[in-house]
């Protein structure tokens, strides 16, 4: 692993706010991460539900796809929104890309409940770190393709223990 180029996505989290609220996000800067907490039966009360990337439609459009699931709930959910930023923006397209890789990633370790695809592997290829910042509330604080970047295997195979090397002789 040593070596390897590792692209790092920042995401800037705000919240919460409400489904009504996110409903008139529709402004061009209005394009990121969404991610929806509610009651859930079996995860409890604040539960992360659904997370989705909204980079060919607004926060608003994408919310939208969900409005059927959360008039079920037995409480209002709340959501949570993440900005790309950083430094250097991206072009248009790397930025795409970037919240798609970054929404991926982040349905893979979370395994919300209403995502059904991704849950069983982010398909990402590219050596990726995602750091959540700002209001990001129980969203893991980084998550990465690092250990798909490893050679362990329990079964075997050129992963091995290190043992401390002999010192040095002048």
């Amino acid at each position: 692993m040593a070596g390897t180029l590792i692209d790092v996505i920042e995401i800037a989290w705000a919240g919460p706010y409400t489904m009504e609220e996110v409903a008139v996000l529709d402004r061009p800067e209005d394009h990121g991460v969404v991610a929806i907490f509610g009651t859930h039966p079996v995860f409890g009360d604040d539960a992360l539900l659904y997370i989705d990337g909204a980079s060919d439609q607004t926060f608003a459009e994408r919310a939208s796809r969900v409005r059927p699931w959360h008039k079920h709930l037995p409480s209002k959910p709340t959501v949570y929104l993440g900005r790309l930023g950083g430094v250097d923006s991206p072009a248009h397209a790397e930025w795409r890309e970037q919240i798609q890789r970054a929404a991926r990633l982040l349905v893979f370790f979370h395994a919300p409940p209403w995502n059904a695809r991704g849950v069983d592997h982010h398909a990402v290829t590219t050596p990726t770190v995602v750091l959540n910042v700002g209001r990001r509330h129980r969203l893991q604080l980084e998550v990465s393709t690092l250990w798909d970047q490893s050679a362990y295997d329990p079964d075997g195979g050129p992963w091995r223990t290190f043992a401390p090397s002999p010192p040095d002789e002048d």
